[in-house]
C-alpha cells in the first residue's frame, strides 16, 4: 500500500508456479509485478531471472483487494473458518471414533459357560463352534449355558457429535438446520429468527467488500475510457433475508400505493430484469395508448346536442 494508506495500493503481484520442463522435476516461480508506472516479469528458477519490463498502459494498479474480516491488527482479512479449526478437529475426531466404535462394538457377542473347549495336537484351544445365522450352537454337557452380549449404543456418541456441531453453528452464526436434519415442522417466521445471526454476518461482509468491488467497476470503466468511472458507483446487494415472494410483493405494493417509490423501483424491488422492465414498460405504453383511442372513439360516437331555433313573435 501507499505509505500510510489502507486503500491505495502502490505495488500489486500476481504469482503462480510450475513444475518446470517435462522431467525436470524442478518447481519455478513465475510472478509479475504491477505499478502505476510500469509492469515487472521474473521468474525464479534456483535463481531470479528478468523476463522484461513494460509500460503500464493504464497507468494505475489494475488490482483492487476484497478483504475478509479485516482488523487492525490484520489488514490482510482472515478465513471464515479462523478461529473454528480447534472445534471443527473435535467434530472429525469424535466422528472418527464413532466409525471405530460402530466397526468393533456395535454387534452382539455371543459366549458360552460350563463346556470343553477342544485343543489341537499342540494343545492350543481349538473355538468349539462356528458362529452364523444359519448355525445352531448344541451342547451335550448338561451344565452347559448360552448367551449375548448386548452391543454399544451409538447414541451417546450420536448426541457428542451433535453437540459439538451445534456449538460450531454458534461460534460461526451458521444456522444450526444448515449443518443438521433435525428440524421439522418449523415455520417460515421461526426459520428467519434462526437466521438472524448469518445475515448480520452477511451484511457485515457487504460492507467490508462494497468500496473494493465498486474500484474493481471504477477500474474497467477508466479502462473503456468512459466518463461514468469518475462519477459514483454504487454495489447494489441482494436482500441476505430468506423472504417469500407473497411478503416482498405486499411490501412493494404498501410503498408505491403511498407514493414512497416510483413504479419503476417497484419493478426492481420485484427482483425484474432490464429485458423485463422494458417489456413491462412497453406493455404500460401500448395500455395507455389504447385506453387513449377508446376514449376519443366513446366520444365521435356520443350524440352531440342539436341547436334549437327560438322563433319570437
Amino acid at each position: 500500500y501507499e505509505e500510510g494508506s489502507r486503500d491505495d495500493i502502490a505495488v500489486a503481484a500476481k504469482v503462480w508456479s510450475d513444475s518446470g520442463p517435462y522431467g525436470s522435476g524442478m518447481e519455478r516461480l513465475w510472478v509479475t509485478l504491477y505499478d502505476a508506472e510500469k509492469i515487472e516479469r521474473w521468474l525464479w528458477d534456483g535463481q531470479w531471472r528478468s523476463r522484461g519490463v513494460d509500460v503500464n498502459p493504464l497507468g494505475f494498479v489494475p488490482v483492487t483487494h476484497l478483504r475478509n474480516r479485516p482488523s487492525l491488527a490484520d489488514r490482510s482479512g482472515r478465513s471464515e473458518l479462523w478461529g473454528l479449526e480447534n472445534d471443527i478437529g473435535r467434530v472429525t475426531k469424535t466422528s472418527a471414533d464413532l466409525m471405530l466404535l460402530s466397526e468393533l462394538s456395535s454387534f452382539k457377542v455371543r459366549y458360552a459357560t460350563g463346556i470343553d473347549v477342544p485343543e489341537d495336537d499342540n494343545g492350543e484351544p481349538v473355538e468349539p463352534f462356528k458362529i452364523g445365522p444359519d448355525r445352531l450352537l448344541v451342547s451335550e454337557n448338561e451344565s452347559a449355558k448360552f448367551g449375548t452380549l448386548d452391543e454399544s449404543s451409538l447414541d451417546p456418541s450420536l448426541n457428542v457429535v451433535k453437540a459439538m456441531v451445534a456449538q460450531v453453528a454458534a461460534l460461526s452464526r451458521t444456522p444450526l438446520f444448515y449443518l443438521s436434519g433435525d428440524l421439522v415442522n418449523m415455520s417460515g417466521d421461526s426459520l428467519r429468527a434462526m437466521e438472524g445471526q448469518l445475515v448480520a454476518k452477511v451484511r457485515q461482509r457487504q460492507l467490508q467488500m462494497e468500496d473494493p468491488l465498486a474500484e474493481a467497476v471504477r477500474m474497467a470503466l477508466r479502462v473503456e475510457g468512459r466518463a461514468e468511472a469518475d462519477g459514483p458507483i454504487e454495489v447494489i446487494w441482494q436482500d441476505p433475508r430468506s423472504k417469500s415472494f407473497g411478503e416482498v410483493a405486499n411490501g412493494v405494493t404498501q410503498l408505491y400505493s403511498a407514493g414512497v417509490i416510483p413504479q419503476e423501483q417497484a419493478w426492481i424491488e420485484l427482483d425484474y430484469g432490464p429485458i423485463e422492465r422494458e417489456q413491462m414498460r412497453a406493455s404500460v405504453r401500448r395500455e395507455s395508448l389504447t385506453q387513449a383511442a377508446l376514449a376519443n372513439v366513446a366520444a365521435l360516437r356520443r350524440p352531440q346536442p342539436q341547436a334549437v331555433e327560438a322563433v319570437v313573435a
